[in-house]
């Protein structure tokens, strides 16, 4: 098969999964996951950073609104292209490993093994961090093959190129989420192999690598900047989540690190593992066989084991964090596709493979439309992400008729939620001011009252929305409180719009 008749297959097969994403995703009749919708308002006014991420995500559905609108595809586009693009680079580097012998069939089982992962069939059907970051990382092993494995002509020029792509697509990725950090520890052993290599020079050794730091540097600059303006949020957060206790009571280390395991050989699927199986190496003989495409081998473990055993300590340490370590997918997809390209496994198999990672992921996704309703509801995955509109569009009326009151919610997924919901109503949804620390991005810069102001800050009269009722901390606050109205969603959820007025301490207003 040509290169350029192996491009455009590889390329019509992902369009195809990203259409079947889009209609799945489309059919599961699910809304906006808070985190969406937390990025999606973001996006409206971009900053070099913000409370728990990087400004990446913001950016790319920035991007996406601008091209497809607010609608919810328009969301998630570019983010759910991530990851068949993802995968198409990843193509592009099996065939650049695997070469005349093995390159067509490698750059084929490698696409369809990643895309059809289940981390790609479930996260790729919504907009996160890790698509981008699995992209940049894709993208910045392709770069650091080319810089320690030239090509014959040109290798100067060709290594300097590599070097610089590499610092901007991990630049892009630590932007996008602070994992990209890790490739540096894949990197280690091709760095140390080109010091080995034959005619290499000190400056290749030294220079490149400072050379993609320095682009990488310089991109990240005004992120940090931000953050030192802001007393680090982004950082202290991303610190805090990684060291959290484990959430179940009585879960032990070993408890948690099982937890990881399994969670890291569901997010690769059983087709996958399954493949690992069959194609492992049968004596001397086979794991010497051709020494290029084992090189290529030795390259995609590293740029996954390094990260694999760093979310294993930190699953020892503290709560296992499941889909911190999804990169890693990259170079298992990689490892695995150049195996199985030398075991001359044809394209039968990869399709059986790639049908039944669909298969189990669109069932899951699905769940809750082709069950019984009362089974439907336990396999619902998308239970959180149903009924918001609907139930805030019945407290619109409610909310256009108190126009001169400010609004505020203390859950960040409500805020978020009516942030989106009622975008075109011209009224801005506040944090309720956080007891202690700030929890999230809302309470630390967009809250209702300062942190540290006194009663007097307070309004004499707001609008609360909420799930149940105000909090008795919340009554706290002001002498008369009257819900306006109730609204109701076909999937269970409700919400409450709350008039509160006489704030304590001030004055009763009329």
């Amino acid at each position: 098969m040509s290169p350029a008749t192996l491009a455009t297959a590889i390329g019509a097969g992902l369009v195809l999964l990203l259409v079947l994403h889009g209609l799945t995703m489309r059919a599961s009749g699910a809304g906006l996951h808070v985190d969406e919708a937390q990025y999606w308002d973001w996006s409206r006014h971009l900053q070099w950073g913000y409370w728990s991420k990087p400004p990446g995500v913001a950016v790319l559905i920035a991007a996406s609104t601008q091209l497809f609108g607010n609608g919810l595809l328009g969301v998630r586009l570019l983010g759910m292209a991530c990851w068949p693009a993802a995968a198409a680079v990843l193509a592009a580097l099996a065939w650049r490993i695997g070469g005349t012998a093995h390159g067509t069939a490698a750059a084929l089982w490698t696409a369809g093994l990643f895309a059809t992962t289940p981390a790609a069939g479930l996260l790729g059907l919504v907009v996160t961090t890790d698509g981008p970051l699995l992209l940049c990382w894709a993208l910045a092993m392709l770069a650091c093959w080319h810089a320690i494995h030239p090509s014959e002509s040109g290798q100067g020029a060709m290594r300097w190129r590599a070097w610089w792509v590499l610092g901007l697509v991990l630049g892009l990725g630590l932007l996008s989420k602070y994992t990209a950090a890790a490739f540096v520890l894949g990197a280690l052993p091709g760095l140390w192999r080109l010091r080995q290599a034959p005619g290499a020079q000190r400056w290749q050794m030294l220079g490149g690598p400072a050379l993609a730091l320095g682009v990488m540097a310089v991109l990240l600059l005004p992120h940090l900047l931000w953050n030192a303006r802001h007393g680090w949020p982004t950082l202290t957060h991303t610190a805090a989540i990684t060291a959290q206790a484990s959430a179940r009571p009585g879960a032990g280390p070993l408890t948690s690190l099982a937890e990881y395991l399994l969670g890291q050989g569901l997010l690769l699927g059983p087709a996958a593992l399954m493949l690992a199986w069959r194609v492992r190496p049968r004596g001397r003989a086979v794991r010497h066989a051709d020494q290029a495409t084992a090189l290529g081998e030795g390259f995609a473990l590293a740029m996954a084991v390094p990260l694999l055993c760093l979310g294993a300590l930190q699953a020892l340490n503290a709560k296992a964090q499941m889909n911190w370590t999804a990169p890693a997918l990259a170079g298992l997809c990689l490892w695995l596709g150049l195996r199985a390209a030398r075991a001359g496994l044809g394209v039968r198999p990869l399709l059986w493979h790639a049908a039944g990672g669909l298969a189990i992921t669109t069932a899951v996704a699905l769940a809750a439309t082709v069950l019984p309703a009362w089974a439907g509801r336990q396999a619902d995955i998308w239970a959180r992400m149903r009924g918001w509109d609907a139930a805030l569009d019945g407290l619109r009326l409610a909310l256009l008729a108190q126009p001169a009151l400010p609004v505020a919610a203390a859950e960040r997924d409500v805020l978020v939620q009516a942030r989106r919901a009622w975008r075109d109503s011209g009224r801005q949804v506040l944090a309720w001011p956080a007891d202690g620390a700030p929890q999230n991005h809302y309470q630390q810069f967009e809250s209702l009252v300062p942190a540290g102001a006194g009663s007097t800050a307070w309004p004499d009269a707001l609008l609360l929305l909420c799930e149940t009722e105000p909090s008795a901390a919340q009554q706290a606050h002001y002498l008369h409180w009257r819900r306006l109205a109730l609204g109701r969603a076909d999937s269970g959820r409700q919400l409450s719009l709350w008039r509160a007025e006489g704030r304590r301490g001030g004055v009763t207003s009329p």
